[in-house]
């Protein structure tokens, strides 16, 4: 209760949404091979004021996807001070949500941290930004109930897509996405498999106009500093 329920979400049951999502919607159409739902952002009620919608996803896991999605929303809610809702769409892995419900209970159990959070809550005026735990699917659906059942507006949304494109949903998803952010690692087959999905994403969605993404922007992860390579 000292955390204000922002473990998870203002007036959330968590527990309820993972159980909600173990069969996936369906009603696709192909696109490029591969299914995407056709029902985009701009069909779904709109928020009081209309956030910017990023995502992170990959051709394959083990890029630190995950770890950077975090690190982007933290610095753009405790440094910028916006307000950032999360939306935990890799089912059924939800590292997002492990990864708080870890903190949560280092938090029940330890004085230190809990004054580090009340001096951090002191310093930045904001508190815990909430995670909702989705699927691809379901994530617009489950991030419009959050908000209609009075959570957080929010400036920002952070999607953290599941590792492969293969997921029922993440195509739809990223297509009513403002931006996509894509770790490439610099090794040969991450690179193949990683630039197959950028081209799919350009082609297929980025350069149609009935959807809404804008771009799918492409960053270096497990980079050593020290050394230079044909890679970077």
């Amino acid at each position: 209760d000292s955390y204000d329920n922002g473990i998870y979400a203002d007036n959330v049951d968590s527990v309820d949404y993972q159980d909600n999502h173990d069969n996936p919607v369906s009603g696709y159409t192909a696109i490029t091979g591969i299914t995407v739902i056709t029902q985009i952002r701009s069909n779904h009620n709109r928020m009081e004021k209309e956030p910017m919608y990023i995502g992170f996803c990959s051709s394959k896991g083990g890029v630190g996807k995950t770890s950077i999605s975090v690190a982007v929303a933290s610095y753009l809610h405790y440094h910028r001070r916006l307000a950032v809702v999360v939306v935990d769409c890799d089912y059924p892995l939800r590292n997002v949500v492990r990864m708080r419900e870890r903190e949560a209970k280092v938090l029940q159990d330890s004085r230190f941290y809990q004054q580090l959070m009340a001096k951090q809550y002191t310093n930045t005026g904001q508190k815990i930004y909430p995670i909702l735990p989705s699927s691809p699917s379901e994530a617009f659906n489950d991030l419009k109930k959050y908000v209609g059942s009075g959570g957080l507006q929010p400036d920002v949304v952070s999607f953290d897509l599941p590792g492969t494109t293969n997921s029922p949903g993440v195509l739809m998803t990223i297509s009513c996405l403002d931006s996509v952010f894509i770790p490439i690692k610099p090794e040969p087959m991450t690179m193949e498999s990683t630039l197959l999905l950028v081209t799919l994403l350009t082609e297929s969605i980025v350069e149609q106009e009935e959807y809404n993404l804008k771009g799918a922007h492409l960053f270096w992860t497990f980079i050593d500093g020290r050394e230079s390579t044909l890679f970077y």
